[in-house]
Parts: C-alpha cells; sequence; structure tokens
C-alpha cells in the first residue's frame, strides 16, 4: 500500500507540474497573440525590448539584411560559429565598429543556436526566429521546475510545487520572459536558480561531482548574463556565514572548492570575461573564502597531531588572523599596482542610490536604475511581498535542522540582500522575485501544513511512544525492575500527554477553523492569479516599439510609428548612410531600419555617447562640425508632444546634457539650459542656450504648423509655444509625418545633414536638366530628365566590367515546363531529386526547406490556385497559366502580406513602374484583356465570390488588374537558367529604371544560376553619364528593333542610318529567316535546309557588319548547335557549326564592344562546338589534337576575358570557362607528356 502511495504521490507531482510548465508558457504568450505581426513578422524579429535586437542578426553581416542579438544569433546559425566569434560589426559605433565576439555574452545566442540545430537534426524545421521568440516562455517552465527542486532542498516537495507556481505565473518574473522577449535574462533567471540547486545539493552530500556540475551551471551563466557577479558574491558568503555559526564542515569545503577552482577557470574562458574573476575587486570575496577554508582546513589537520585544546586554539587563531592579515595586505598591495581592478561605479551606485547621477550619468539615466517605489513591488509580487517576511521568519525556525539548517541559511542571505538590491534599482527586481517565491510558497506551505494536514491520533500516540522508548533506552542501566516500573510510569504520562495535547489542539483542528483557513487561502490564490494575469496581459505583453492607446469610444489604437519610421529610412536613405540617435534606438535602427549607427545600446562608449548628447545639446554650428566629422547623414529624434507620448527625446535631454558635460565641462553645462529661476522651460520663457539646442530646433520645427489658428501645445509638457517655431539653418527637413500619423500617439522626424553649404542649391541637376530623385549605390543615382523620363545616372567614373547594381526581384515565375528543374523562389537550377517539392501541389519545387519557407508566405496562396488548374488539362502543365500571369499573382499575394506586416511602402515600387496603358491601341487591350480574365479566374481559384470579396477587401478590380499587366509587360525581365536559357519571367522595379539606347553601355543579365539580376558595364562610363541598355537583342536589324520596341515598349526609333532593308530580296530572306526561326526547335535539320541555299549569297550582299548578314549567321549558328545534339548527327555538322560560329563572332566583333555578354556567349559556344567534333581526332595525330586544344583554349580564354566584362566578375559563365581552360591546359599537358614518352 504504501509504494502504491508514493507512485500516485508522485504521478501527481508530475502532473502539477507539466500544467504549471503549461501555464508558464501560455501566460507568456499575450504578445504573439496579441501582436504576431510585430513579434514574429517576417524579416521583423521577435523584440518586445531595444536590446533584444541586437541578440538575433540576420542572414549575412550587411546591415540591411535584418536584424544586432536578433542578428547575432543569425550570424551564429547561417555562418558558423567561428565566423559569429570573429565578427566585426562595423554597422555599429561608426566609425570605430564593434568585435562583437569580445564585448558579448553569447550564451544566449549559443543556446538558440544549438536548439535550432537540434530540431534540424531530427528533421523539425523551425525558423530561428521562431526559437528566438518563444526561448523565454520555454525557459520560463525549466525555471519553474528548478525553483520546485530548489524549494524542496529548503523545505519539501509541498512547498517546492507552490513555489513552481507562484514562479510560472508571477509579474515580476514574467516582465523579461515574455514570447519575443529575447534578451539575457531569457535564461539567466533559469540558470541562477539551477546553479543554486546544485550549490544547496553539493553542500547537503559533500560531493566534489556535484560540485563540480555546480560550477559547470555557474560558467553557464557567466556565458549568459552579466548577473553572474550575484552567484560568485552569494555562494561565497553563504560559505563564510556557515563558517561563522560553527557549522564547517568537508562537505562545505570539498562543495565550494570544486564549485570555486572549476567555476573560476571555465568562467575565464568567456571572453568578455577574460581575466575579471581573478583581476577584479567584485570577485575577490570569492577568493578570499577560497583562502579562508584552505587555512581552517589545514588547521583542523593539525588538530589531530596536537596533544591539546589549548594548542589548538591559539594555533586556530593565529593561523586566521595571520592568513587575514596577509590576505588583506596581498590584496591592497595588489589593488594599489594596478593587479587587481577597483570597484566599478556600478558596484557604489547599489550602496548610494546618488553616486551614479554625479559620477555616471549614463547609468542613472536608464530608467531601469532607478530606485524601486513601493507600489511596484505589490504590482510585481501581489500577496507574495507580505508572505515573503513570513517564510524567511520560517527559515529560522529551522536553522537547527542538519538536513535543511544550511539550505534555510542561504535562504535568508538571499532574502537579505535580494531585497536590499531591489529596492536600489527597479531592474533587481528580477532577482528578487525567486527567492520571494520560495519564501512565500515556505510560509504557505507550513500554514497548510499545520492548520490543513491532520495525522491520525493513533499515529500521534505510537509516533510520541517510540520517541520516549528511545530516550529510555539511551538512559543509565538500573536494576531490571526498577527499570520495568520506570517505563511502565512513563508511558501512563506519555498517554496522558499525549490525550492533553489532542484535546488542546481540538480548537484549531476544527471544521468550521479550517473552513477558514481553506476559504481565505483560495481567495488570496484566486486573486494572485486573477493579478498576474492582468498584469502579464496589459502591463507586460506589449512590445515597446508598438504603442497602444484608447479613442473616445474606448477602443484600442495600435500606433506603428516606431516601426514605420524605421521602414522608411530604410526604404529612402542609401544602405551607407550613418544614423544618428541617442542611444535607445541604436539596436532598432540597426536591425528594423538595417542602417549603420553612431551609437547603440550596448552603451560600452560613454565618449561615443557623449558626444551624441553635445550634437543635441549644442548649437547647429557646433553640431553640423562633430556630424560631418562623424560622417553622419541623418539624424533621428522621436517627440511625443503631439498626443501625449511622455517618452520623447525631450525628457531624455537633461541626461543628454548631464553625459556630454562629463566628457566636455568646459563646452556643456547643465545649468545654461534652465531659466535664471531654476525651471527647465519649452516655450517662450526657455533659456537661448535651449531654444539654440539641436534638438529643440529639431522636434519644434513647424510643429506650430499643425495648429493652424491655434496656438500650438506640448502635451507632454503641458506649455504653450511660440507661433513662429524655431527654423533650421544647417540642417534640412528629410521627412514628415503624414497626416493619419501626425493624429497619432508620437511624431518621429528624420533631419538630413545637407551636404553643401546652406546657400548651395538643394537638387542637383543633370545635363537635361533633370533632377534627383535618390541615390541608388555609391556608384549610381536615380534621376529625372526632361525629354527621358526617369533614368539612371552615374555618381562617378565607372569602368568597364564593373557590375554597379544587383537586385533581387521582387517576384519571379517559372515556365511550366522549368517549374520541376528550378527553384521557384531562388531560380536555382537542380534536378527533381535535388529539389525539395511542395507536398501539397506537387508542382513548386525548392532548393532548399529555408527557400520553401521564405516563400510560404505567397505560395500558401499560389498553392490552391496551382493545384486547381493543373487538373483542368489533360496533364499537370497544360492547365497552368503562362508565367507572366502567374507572376502578376505573386506579386499581389506578395503586396498583401506585406501589407500584413505592417509595410505599406513595399507596394509603391510596383506604383512607380513605367505605364504604358494609355499607348494601348484597342486591338492590343483586347489580347492583354484575355490575359487578365485567365489571370482572375486563376488568382480567384474560379470562385465568383472569392473575386467579389478580392475587389471589396483589396481593391483588386479589372481596371487595376489590366494597368497592372501592362506594366508587367513593360517591365518584366526574362528569367535566364544557370545555362543561359529562359526559364521564366522576374519583375525588378529598381533595374527596369535604366532606360533603352541603340548604343547602350551596360546590360542587365542573371549572371549567377539564381534570381539576382545583375547590371555590367561593358564600357567605360564617366561621371554624370546616363547608363543605358538595349530592350531588344542589338544584333537584329533596325527595322526588327524598332517594331519590337513600339509592340512592347511603345516608343519609336525612328528609320535606321545604317541600312535600308526594303530590297525585295532583303524582305525574302528575312521572311525566311522568320520561318526557320519558329521550326529550329522541333526540326533543326529541316531549319537548316531552308537557310543553307542562301549562304552564299547572304556572304556576297551583306558587308561583314550588316545586321542582316549577323541574325542569318547567328540563326544558323543556333540551329546547327541544335543539329549537332541529334542522335544521328551528320558527318558534315561540326566541322560546318564551328565555320558558322567564326563567320559569326566575325561580324558580331565589328558591331558590339569588347565585352559585350553576345561576343562572350559565342566565344563559349564556339569554343564548345570545336570541343565536340571529337570525330576528327580519330583521323589526326598527337600532336594535330594538342594544336587543336591548344586553339581551343585560346577561344575559351577571349570568352573569358570578354566575359568578365560582359557578366561581371563571379558569374556562373565565368567560373564555367575558368574550370574549362584548366581542364584542356591539363589534358594537353597529359597529351604531350604521353608524346614525348612514345
Amino acid at each position: 500500500m504504501g509504494e502504491k502511495e508514493n507512485n500516485l504521490k508522485s504521478l501527481l507531482k508530475l502532473l502539477i507540474l507539466v500544467c504549471v510548465a503549461a501555464a508558464a508558457i501560455s501566460s507568456r504568450l499575450f504578445s504573439v497573440i496579441r501582436h504576431e505581426r510585430c513579434v514574429t513578422a517576417a524579416k521583423k524579429t521577435a523584440a518586445d525590448e531595444f536590446d533584444p535586437w541586437f541578440n538575433l542578426y540576420a542572414h549575412s553581416n550587411s546591415p540591411t539584411a535584418l536584424t544586432v542579438r536578433s542578428r547575432a544569433t543569425k550570424v551564429l546559425v547561417n555562418q558558423g560559429f567561428r565566423n559569429f566569434w570573429n565578427w566585426y560589426d562595423n554597422t555599429s559605433w561608426y566609425p570605430l565598429g564593434r568585435a562583437t565576439g569580445g564585448t558579448l555574452y553569447p550564451g544566449l545566442m549559443l543556446t538558440s543556436g544549438l536548439i535550432h540545430n537540434i530540431l534540424h537534426k531530427i528533421n523539425i524545421p523551425i525558423d530561428i526566429r521562431n526559437i528566438c521568440v518563444l526561448l523565454a516562455p520555454a525557459f520560463s517552465a525549466l525555471t519553474a521546475y528548478t525553483t520546485y527542486l530548489f524549494t524542496q532542498e529548503v523545505k519539501d516537495a509541498r512547498a517546492g510545487l507552490l513555489a513552481a507556481i507562484f514562479i510560472g505565473i508571477v509579474p515580476g518574473y514574467i516582465s523579461r520572459s515574455v514570447a519575443g522577449s529575447y534578451d539575457n535574462e531569457a535564461i539567466a533567471i533559469f540558470l541562477l536558480m539551477f546553479t543554486f540547486y546544485l550549490w544547496i545539493k553539493s553542500l547537503r552530500l559533500g560531493s566534489a561531482f556535484w560540485g563540480a556540475i555546480t560550477a559547470l551551471s555557474y560558467y553557464y551563466m557567466v556565458s549568459a548574463w552579466g548577473g553572474y557577479a550575484f552567484i560568485i558574491n552569494m555562494v561565497p558568503l553563504h560559505a563564510l556565514v556557515l563558517v561563522l555559526m560553527g557549522r564547517y564542515s568537508p562537505r562545505l569545503y570539498i562543495s565550494y572548492c570544486s564549485f570555486y577552482t572549476i567555476g573560476t577557470l571555465a568562467s575565464m574562458q568567456v571572453p568578455f570575461v577574460g581575466y575579471n574573476p581573478v583581476g577584479t575587486a567584485d570577485h575577490m570575496a570569492a577568493l578570499g573564502v577560497f583562502g579562508l577554508l584552505q587555512l581552517i582546513a589545514f588547521s583542523t589537520l593539525v588538530r589531530e597531531h596536537l596533544p591539546s585544546k589549548q594548542q589548538f586554539d591559539t594555533l586556530l587563531k593565529t593561523v586566521l588572523v595571520a592568513g587575514s592579515v596577509l590576505g588583506v595586505a596581498a590584496m591592497a598591495f595588489a589593488s594599489h599596482k594596478g593587479i587587481i581592478a577597483p570597484w566599478t561605479g556600478r558596484f557604489y551606485s547599489l550602496w548610494d542610490t546618488g553616486y551614479a547621477k554625479v559620477h555616471i550619468p549614463i547609468v542613472a539615466s536608464v530608467s531601469e536604475h532607478q530606485p524601486t517605489s513601493w507600489p511596484s513591488f505589490f504590482f510585481d509580487l501581489q500577496m507574495l511581498i507580505y508572505l515573503f517576511p513570513a517564510g524567511v521568519f520560517f527559515c529560522f525556525h529551522r536553522l537547527s535542522d542538519s538536513v535543511k539548517g544550511e539550505a534555510s541559511v542561504f535562504v535568508i542571505i538571499y532574502s537579505v540582500f535580494g531585497s536590499y538590491f531591489a529596492s536600489v534599482m527597479v531592474r533587481l527586481m528580477l532577482t528578487l522575485t525567486p527567492i520571494v517565491c520560495v519564501a512565500a510558497a515556505v510560509a504557505l506551505s507550513t500554514l497548510l501544513d499545520n492548520y490543513i494536514q491532520e495525522p491520525e491520533q493513533e499515529e500521534v500516540v505510537e509516533e510520541m511512544y517510540e520517541e520516549n522508548k528511545e530516550v529510555k533506552e539511551n538512559t543509565k542501566k538500573e536494576s531490571k525492575k526498577s527499570k520495568k516500573d520506570k517505563k511502565d510510569k512513563s508511558i501512563e504520562t506519555t498517554r496522558a500527554k499525549v490525550v492533553e495535547k489532542i484535546q488542546e489542539k481540538t480548537g484549531i483542528r476544527a471544521t468550521d477553523a479550517r473552513l477558514v483557513v481553506i476559504v481565505n487561502v483560495a481567495l488570496m490564490l484566486i486573486f494572485f492569479v486573477f493579478h498576474s494575469t492582468w498584469v502579464t496581459s496589459n502591463a507586460y505583453s506589449s512590445p515597446s516599439v508598438v504603442l497602444a492607446s484608447k479613442t473616445p469610444q474606448g477602443d484600442t489604437l495600435i500606433i506603428d510609428d516606431f516601426r514605420e519610421a524605421y521602414n522608411w529610412i530604410n526604404q529612402t536613405t542609401s544602405e551607407d548612410a550613418v544614423v544618428g540617435s541617442w542611444w535607445d534606438y541604436g539596436y532598432q535602427l540597426a536591425g528594423m531600419a538595417g542602417r549603420t549607427t553612431l551609437v547603440d545600446n550596448n552603451t560600452w562608449n560613454n565618449t561615443h555617447i557623449a558626444t551624441v548628447g553635445k550634437i543635441m545639446a549644442s548649437s547647429e554650428d557646433v553640431s553640423y562640425d562633430i556630424l560631418r566629422k562623424h560622417d553622419v547623414t541623418h539624424l533621428l529624434v522621436v517627440f511625443g508632444g503631439l498626443l501625449g507620448y511622455s517618452g520623447d527625446d525631450i525628457n531624455k535631454f537633461l541626461w543628454m546634457v548631464r553625459i556630454a558635460e562629463g566628457i566636455w565641462p568646459d563646452e556643456i553645462h547643465e545649468r545654461d539650459y534652465f531659466t535664471p529661476r531654476g525651471e527647465f522651460r519649452m516655450d517662450e520663457q526657455a533659456s537661448p542656450a535651449m531654444k539654440n539646442s539641436v534638438l529643440y530646433k529639431m522636434v519644434y520645427h513647424r510643429f506650430a504648423e499643425l495648429f493652424g489658428s491655434r496656438p500650438a501645445v506640448d502635451r507632454v509638457r503641458q506649455v504653450k509655444l511660440p507661433k513662429v517655431g524655431p527654423e533650421l539653418e544647417s540642417l534640412e527637413l528629410a521627412a514628415k509625418r503624414s497626416a493619419r500619423l501626425k493624429q497619432q500617439q508620437q511624431r518621429e522626424s528624420a533631419v538630413n545633414v545637407r551636404v553643401e553649404s546652406v546657400e548651395d542649391k538643394s537638387d542637383k541637376e543633370d545635363s537635361d536638366g533633370g533632377s534627383l530623385i535618390r541615390e541608388l549605390n555609391e556608384d549610381i543615382e536615380l534621376r529625372q530628365t526632361r525629354t527621358r523620363g526617369r533614368g539612371v545616372f552615374a555618381r562617378r567614373k565607372l569602368s568597364k566590367g564593373s557590375t554597379v547594381l544587383s537586385s533581387t526581384p521582387i517576384a519571379i515565375a517559372l515556365e511550366a515546363q522549368y517549374l520541376g528543374q528550378y527553384c521557384s523562389y531562388t531560380a536555382k537550377r537542380g534536378g527533381e531529386s535535388s529539389l525539395a517539392r511542395c507536398s501539397l501541389c506537387k508542382i513548386v519545387h525548392y532548393a532548399s526547406k529555408q527557400a520553401q519557407r521564405e516563400d510560404w508566405a505567397v505560395h500558401k496562396h499560389e498553392c490552391g490556385s496551382l493545384r486547381r488548374a493543373s487538373t483542368s488539362g489533360d496533364d499537370e502543365d497544360k492547365g497552368i497559366p503562362q508565367d507572366a500571369v502567374r507572376v502578376m499573382a505573386r506579386l499581389l499575394w506578395q503586396r498583401e502580406h506585406k501589407r500584413s506586416i505592417g509595410d505599406l511602402d513595399w507596394e509603391k515600387q510596383i506604383d512607380d513602374m513605367h505605364d504604358t496603358y494609355a499607348d494601348l491601341s484597342e486591338e492590343d487591350k483586347i489580347s492583354l484583356g484575355s490575359k487578365v480574365m485567365q489571370f482572375m479566374d486563376y488568382f480567384s481559384q474560379g470562385d465568383k465570390t472569392r473575386m467579389i470579396k478580392l475587389k471589396q477587401d483589396s481593391g483588386i478590380t479589372i481596371p487595376y488588374v489590366m494597368r497592372l499587366m501592362s506594366k508587367i509587360q513593360t517591365n518584366a525581365f526574362a528569367l535566364q537558367g544557370s545555362d543561359f536559357e529562359t526559364v521564366g519571367v522576374a519583375i525588378c522595379p529598381v533595374v527596369a529604371f535604366i532606360n533603352h539606347d541603340q548604343h547602350p553601355n551596360c546590360a542587365a543579365q542573371f549572371a549567377h544560376g539564381d534570381n539576382t539580376l545583375s547590371v555590367t558595364l561593358f564600357r567605360d562610363v564617366e561621371e554624370g553619364e546616363e547608363l543605358t541598355t538595349s530592350y531588344v537583342d542589338p544584333t537584329l536589324p533596325w527595322s526588327m528593333q524598332r517594331e519590337a520596341l513600339k509592340k512592347q515598349y511603345r516608343f519609336d526609333i525612328g528609320d535606321s542610318p545604317e541600312e535600308a532593308v526594303d530590297s525585295e530580296y532583303t524582305q525574302d530572306l528575312l521572311k525566311t529567316v522568320d520561318e526557320a526561326e519558329k521550326m529550329y526547335i522541333e526540326h533543326p535539320l529541316r531549319a537548316f535546309q531552308r537557310l543553307q541555299p542562301h549562304f552564299d549569297k547572304v556572304e556576297r550582299t551583306y558587308a561583314l557588319h550588316s545586321k542582316i548578314r549577323v541574325r542569318y549567321m547567328r540563326l544558323c549558328f543556333a540551329i546547327m548547335i541544335s543539329v549537332s545534339l541529334l542522335d544521328d548527327i551528320p558527318a558534315w555538322a561540326p566541322q560546318l557549326t564551328v565555320q558558322l560560329g567564326k563567320k559569326t563572332l566575325e561580324s558580331l566583333k565589328l558591331i558590339l564592344p569588347f565585352g559585350h555578354p553576345i561576343r562572350a556567349m559565342t566565344l563559349a559556344e564556339l569554343a564548345k562546338q570545336m570541343l565536340a567534333n571529337s570525330g576528327e581526332e580519330d583521323r589526326m595525330s598527337e600532336m594535330q589534337v594538342v594544336q587543336k586544344l591548344e586553339q581551343c583554349v585560346y577561344v575559351l580564354e577571349d570568352a573569358l576575358r570578354e566575359a568578365r566584362i560582359g557578366y561581371g566578375s563571379g558569374s556562373t559563365l565565368e567560373r564555367y570557362l575558368a574550370d574549362e581552360v584548366a581542364s584542356i591546359r591539363q589534358e594537353v599537358q597529359m597529351r604531350r607528356l604521353a608524346a614525348m614518352a612514345v
């Protein structure tokens, strides 16, 4: 029966702990449920506070890739541990940069990366950002279990279960562990309690093994959070108190020494910590206790060899006094010589709450470092705050317990110091919360034990009887008769006492008394649950970058100004822009806006932060010089005076001044920003220094215009402002919030630092009278011209072969026949066996699981449409619409996805694409309409009701789709595969801004075997010259180019200045060429037979540079290449193919510049055909074969030189040609050696 009861109890404990874990996790998911698009939106990683934005990083080292603990984690996952450890982040703390591996605690990132890799090893493809979002809730469940184990060591399992429940839902811990709170504390509190639990366990067992495990847990804590200093001071303090209480034992010596030695050596392996454990005053207490224990152990060892106790006491006092004096003297000497670093300012600020404000204002400026108000204790702990002292009191009652006493001492010490630290710094409420839960659980458990639990009376009698029996057995022996009489007498006395005691307890054990206790405890727990849930839901589950307010009707209004502002910066500033701001926004600017920052939340460089404070507090003239010196292009400020957002920069201004004054006391004085009466004002009575400061001018610039004729009011400061606001002189406004956003809770502006002097014109003029629209990168810019519309111009002299622009299309669609051969997201080639197929539609394939996950936001809509379309035909491909239809569908699905995550600016690039719909003829519109109807059927999956809903919700109407289809026809690019065949269509608005010219200087092509569209120069371009390309094949005759441009792009290039094509023979020849071109894919031999009769006449009639001749020769060459691939290839075909290739190349060199992509590709094909003609090698000697191969090498090297210019460095063609050259050279060498051997 006893075993069954134990099993039942164990099962019940397990079920309770599982429920506690579930409650802990679920109570932290409010942020995901309410703000999912802000917390887990694609490429906007979970973070509800500022620091987490460093913890997660993006897929690369690029400042525009993603988010910085967000950025760091993705560097670790995607680039490996070595690259993560050596990662130098040059996008922060410009121009200094940051050696990330040596300036952060890597434990959080390593934990996420390890979980990610383990899950992927067992085929659970969870994205790293989702792991980061849910890491804190998951570890909160582990914290609850660890707290249970710790409390069990202090009292018993019943108290442990209560402690687990408390820590699972208490707001004081939830405040830093909600879903999306990807900060160090997400795992640190678990490690804190786990290390303390292991320490108590190792102390109880006296085990070096458990001491070593404690050290390893401490090492994990050191790698994860700077709060590890709390552990390395609490554990030695506990050991010292036990020694002073006379409770020294070998168990204490073994457990502490194993913990300290292994833990110290391990902690020094964290680069950010380094030699601090043996070189700073913060860690010397642990070393001192370690030395003290050595002295005590030595004295204990000597005691066994001394004859008297008096000699031992004398020796012990001598050793302890001498050891202490020597130890203190050694530490004092080491501190004086600088071997041991002195106490830090942060240490002093814990004992003197006014110290930081005077000496280190950057610490005092953080709201988390302010003293805690009394209401905050109740807000974060509720009923636990008054159970807490009772629990500590009961721990005093257990000090004499040989098993639980040492743990009770630890609880008392932790409670005292935790309470003090939490009272002087709000942030340290986090370290107090676990021990409050433990002590409260001890108090409540003791209450329930005394008032609820009722042992059977017979058990009480037997227990006291057995206890009395033991006592009697230890007494001195008496006579047998006397002993029996005394025993009988003692039993009677014991029974009488038991009856008396039971009678005394009848009052508090009565049913009504117990019912009162049960009801009160139940009500306390119910109120605690309600309070914790309310606080978690309303106070701790809203991302700080997303604000909420109430409308007059009581509805919740979500204000997303922060993220919209960062997105605006990302979209409208150049990638190399340097943004200055107060350090609060540094991580978010790097993560959300993807821009280089001057300072960020790491706060490791006080001088750099003081520089920003000086910029904000100084006049424009002074600030301008500092901004230019640091290459700052934009200055960001946050202002909430319009609707009362109190967290703006004006309310932080005095801290900026104080921090700057600490570095430049002769230039910045806090008193200058107060009025003569000592008031800090923003109105007309503001001090001159305040009115002239950059921050004041920026936030109040044109602010009064928002109020019209009414007086302007700053609703945060509750002051009226002058009707005429400050004017900016050296700075210019880069963007204003829209009318809608101005009516929301905060106003945020970005101010652009003008490079030119105030008198200079703000717009650059080009030779065509146009003006600058925006800079695309350091090489090129987009400008508006008078005659040619928008165009791309060189910002500096550019050399041929330069890749001036690389852009990923916003949408691609493969032709149906290539859906199984290429990745539908990256356009990378791979066979069906190497590509991952969508398990639903079984049509679309992906190069990797990552690609499939990233495309799911669009493909989840496309999947159903493809399934329906594929079943409407006889085979899988027949019913699938053409790629132009599908790319438009993907474009609109992508638009809806961007809208859902708050990216409202994404679709602007669609609106900016050139529109030729107004120039279409009626016939063209009818043709376009058939495609549009096909699209509507495909997009709505044939459901008319669905189509009506799309019109109402998304504005997808027939006229809108007609115009969008027209834009796609005009702006789309042919998507090329790795073998440069057209495999689909791509939309790339940025590259589409490049205009057409009959004499272009660049070409846009997919040169890298993926979906990256590169623009490469094939001739030098001067500064200010426009980049142009050819929208059609430049080797085509002028008339054909003209017709194609008029039909697709709606402009006319005029009559040919080169040659006339109106002769009868030319017309017949071009007609024959068109017919052959249509049939040569399926019947190459028949196509060549149509062209062959004209061969001699074409050579006689047209000059080498004639484009009619080039078109004829290129088609003949292409047809013969197809013929050479036939199984029954004619014997004459290889040689003729090579001859045609040479003739084609001869003409191309006359009409195309060196390095043109068409020349490079033709050379590559010629070399390929020369190598393919292996039949003639049977009739050649070994040296003749070598000579032929060497000729191939020469052609390949020519192709390689031109490919490096036409396709850019690192292209697929360049790699292929380089490999071929190396392979043939090796074959030539082997053949030469073989010939020499013969």
